[in-house]
């Protein structure tokens, strides 16, 4: 590596490290073009898009491979990469070239174990990891990712005590791992935070749908919980020509910043003046796509973790259509607590039964209250479980409710995912067809909710999901 680079390339680790990842990327993308053959700037832009966009990634990854064909941990990464994408054939691939010279290897045994999976072959998933796996190493979120492996292969298996275990075994590496990081994230939109918007937002007086202040559009949002079928929802939505969808980018998050979530802080937000919310407005469009989308066209800003500011959405956005998706409390539950999140601060609220049903009590209640107070907030339902019945008749009705109107390309939805980027957990399942084995899922799981029914009752009784011996 010459100089240059190696100068460039100091720089672009420093930003990564202060989390500057969009300065970093930008860096990044710059020395590659400059750069085409060296090999760092083409393994750290891999590295960079490898959360967010792993279909890019996979592409800078097999060009960094062939700068340097013995760089190790470009082989663990196309592994974990090619199994984010689905390309399963090629996962295998990497990962038994990563397994063969290092058996043990976290991430060529969670790439591998997710194949066998997929393949059919749960016991040689199970007997892979058993053998092999030595939980314990520099990666807490490697170690995590195994002992999930590990749980969707016991789930095929019907073994749910075993998969239970599994997948809370990961969940306790992380909260071990991460214990400082979840104080910060608790004051971020933690209980305490959420307490404190929830009462604001039930202090508040029912406020009016005001007159507008500018000719701006108000975007939609697709909110809810995480695991509640928002993308598969979102990507049955793009299809439509006339719909952009953003797949979970932090759009709101300078709003949320500015509102805060202190008594003080949210009286300040909530008094702005018309051209304090004309600017939030603008910056809000200028961020989300360079300038609202053109005349008939919709803009769903889908991010179910967004549910908590349902009040400033409100208030900046009184005419923004909300897509708010339901799923039994009990199956979003699980769907959360059995997967390996990043350690954010919505999947650190994750890693138990116990805290998790508080959280998504929480998460709720705050919603709830929000729209008391905004009764003219137009609103719209989706059900998770009326999804996978007759996902065309809901997309029908979504639709109709955004105002795109229906679009005979939406039939064809799975045939554009190919060409979408998919950052969230839920990439794995939106690929195949709709199905309707997650539904009802908790009842397999039912000694999960020992102790911690009373806390989720007031939530399937408000949704009117039945109880736990219907």
């Amino acid at each position: 590596m010459n100089d240059e680079i190696e100068r460039e390339m100091a720089v672009v680790r420093q930003l990564t490290s202060s989390n500057r990842m969009r300065d970093a990327l930008a860096k990044c993308q710059r020395l590659v073009a400059d750069h085409p053959d060296a090999f760092d700037p083409l393994f750290h832009l891999a590295a960079l898009y490898l959360l967010t966009d792993p279909k890019r990634a996979v592409t800078y990854l097999e060009r960094a491979h062939a700068a340097d064909p013995g760089h190790f941990e470009t082989l663990t990464l196309l592994a974990r990469a090619n199994e984010r994408v689905n390309d399963w054939p090629a996962a295998r691939k990497w990962a038994q070239i990563v397994l063969d010279a290092e058996p043990s290897n976290v991430h060529g045994l969670a790439a591998m174990a997710a194949a066998q999976v997929e393949d059919g072959r749960a016991e040689e998933a199970v007997a892979l990891i058993e053998e092999n796996f030595k939980p314990g190493g520099p990666d807490a979120m490697a170690d995590a990712a195994v002992y999930e492996r590990l749980g969707r292969a016991r789930e095929v298996m019907k073994d749910y005590r075993g998969a239970f275990d599994a997948f809370m075994s990961g969940n306790r590496i992380i909260q071990h791992s991460h214990a400082d990081h979840i104080a910060g994230a608790a004051q971020i939109a933690g209980p305490p935070a959420l307490e404190r918007v929830t009462q604001f937002y039930q202090d508040l007086p029912v406020q009016p749908v005001p007159e507008p202040i500018d000719d701006l559009p108000d975007p939609a949002f697709l909110l809810g919980f995480p695991r509640s079928g928002t993308t598969l929802l979102e990507n049955i939505l793009a299809a439509h020509p006339r719909v952009e969808t953003t797949d979970e980018r932090p759009l709101l998050d300078p709003i949320a910043n500015a509102a805060g979530s202190t008594q003080q802080s949210l009286s300040r937000f909530f008094a702005a003046s018309d051209e304090e919310l004309r600017r939030m407005r603008h910056w809000y469009w200028q961020n989300a796509r360079k300038g609202p989308p053109p005349a008939g066209h919709v803009f769903v800003d889908k991010q179910p973790s967004n549910t908590i500011w349902l009040g400033l959405i409100a208030k900046v956005f009184p005419r923004a259509r909300i897509l708010f998706a339901v799923r039994d409390p009990r199956d979003v539950l699980l769907s959360n607590l059995f997967l390996t999140f990043d350690a954010n601060p919505f999947g650190l609220h994750m890693l138990s039964p116990r805290d998790a049903a508080g959280y998504y009590g929480q998460v709720m209640t705050a919603g709830q209250a929000a729209l008391r107070a905004f009764p003219g907030l137009a609103v719209h339902p989706v059900r998770y479980e009326y999804v996978v019945d007759d996902w065309e008749g809901e997309a029908r009705a979504a639709l109709d409710f955004l105002g795109a109107g229906w679009d005979d390309s939406v039939l064809n939805y799975r045939e554009t995912l190919s060409q979408r980027r998919i950052s969230t957990p839920s990439a794995r399942q939106v690929t195949k067809p709709v199905y309707t084995s997650a539904r009802e899922k908790w009842r397999r799981y039912d000694f999960v909710f020992e102790g911690i029914r009373d806390r989720l009752d007031p939530w399937t009784n408000h949704w009117g999901y039945p109880g736990w011996d219907a």
